[in-house]
């Protein structure tokens, strides 16, 4: 057995009607060398009242909620000082296997090019009971900054390996954590993950998928009108990251169809009343511009991976389902042969 010594850590905003199934599931884990935190993002339910009657996990209560990001960086700055070997990151909405650390843990330290790894999520049905549905065997990203979690098995190449791994349950190196910066704390909610991975990335670590490692998810998939602000936090954190992760030279020549594809969101949002929350997305990257340029000089400066290796991982095709029609498709044709064109350049 592993003996990497691990922290695993649950983030919960008003979490309380999953968390006697997650930590239920957590009491017959067989890994010996591992601490359980809680972090609650000042919730005003009884979550923590919970989380008080399983005396194994160590709870930490945050004043104000700081989102996925800012949550988990507080504590990770400090976790990594001390001898972990790695942490896992995950959600309060999920049940876990027996095995599932034992197999996560295994599978990230197959390789010392693995730097972050995803367990197989299946689905929870709405009365929280075990499906053998899929529901991501990690993600894709597309080379204009979307990324697409999928429940189809070829997105994996033979070790496995993806172009960004989900962090509903997430394990991830001390080493490849703090040479690739860590998680942005000023993405909030939405798109860490695939934030974190492409650098890592960019680092020369590997993004995979343990599949002997189960969790059981209780995913609600909310629809951008239901959700505006989601929406504002995808479209803003896909520009940070693209400004952040790809070199100038890049964004350059990718320009014409990062415009395309803004467009295409506006319109789309001015379709379907969020247009107020896309300019807002796009003038807070704006606002921030010099702060992300700062980072951008970071990140550069410590990669040894050129784009052209990363474009070759990445799609080609946005694949949405709220974004389907004859405007997509069209679309579509023109970013897979502007992708073939660049793919030579970059």
């Amino acid at each position: 057995m592993n003996d990497k010594k691990i922290a695993v850590i649950i983030l919960g905003y008003n979490s309380q009607k999953y968390l006697n199934n997650l930590l239920d599931s957590l009491v017959k884990q067989d890994y010996k060398n591992v601490n359980y935190y809680y972090i609650d993002n000042d919730s005003n339910d009884n979550s923590i009242k919970i989380v008080e009657r399983f005396e194994f996990v160590q709870i930490i209560k945050n004043k104000k909620n700081y989102g996925y990001a800012g949550a988990y960086t507080r504590i990770l700055d400090d976790i990594f000082q001390r001898d972990y070997d790695a942490v896992v990151l995950l959600n309060p909405d999920v049940i876990v296997d027996k095995d599932w650390l034992i197999n996560l843990v295994d599978t990230a330290y197959k390789s010392e090019k693995i730097g972050a790894t995803q367990s197989k999520i299946l689905l929870l049905d709405s009365n929280f009971k075990k499906t053998q549905e899929v529901g991501s065997y990690g993600g894709e990203l597309h080379y204009l900054g979307m990324g697409i979690l999928s429940s189809d098995r070829s997105i994996m190449d033979d070790g496995n390996e993806v172009s960004f791994v989900s962090g509903t349950s997430l394990l991830v190196k001390k080493e490849a954590y703090l040479k690739s910066g860590g998680l942005d704390r000023d993405y909030f909610l939405y798109s860490e993950d695939l934030d974190l991975c492409w650098r890592m990335q960019l680092c020369g670590y590997k993004c995979v998928v343990a599949e002997q490692s189960i969790i059981w998810h209780h995913y609600i998939f909310y629809r951008i009108g239901d959700s505006r602000q989601k929406f504002y936090y995808l479209e803003r954190n896909r520009l940070f990251t693209l400004w952040k992760n790809y070199s100038y030279k890049s964004l350059f020549l990718l320009f014409p169809a990062i415009i395309l594809f803004d467009i295409g969101i506006i319109v789309h949002s001015m379709k379907n009343k969020y247009f107020f929350e896309k300019i807002k997305a796009n003038y807070n990257f704006l606002k921030n511009i010099f702060v992300s340029h700062n980072k951008h000089k970071t990140i550069q400066g410590d990669r040894i991976i050129s784009d052209s290796v990363m474009f070759k991982k990445m799609s080609t095709q946005i694949k949405f389902e709220e974004l389907n029609g004859v405007g997509l498709n069209m679309a579509n044709k023109f970013f897979v042969v502007y992708y073939n064109i660049v793919k030579h350049l970059i």
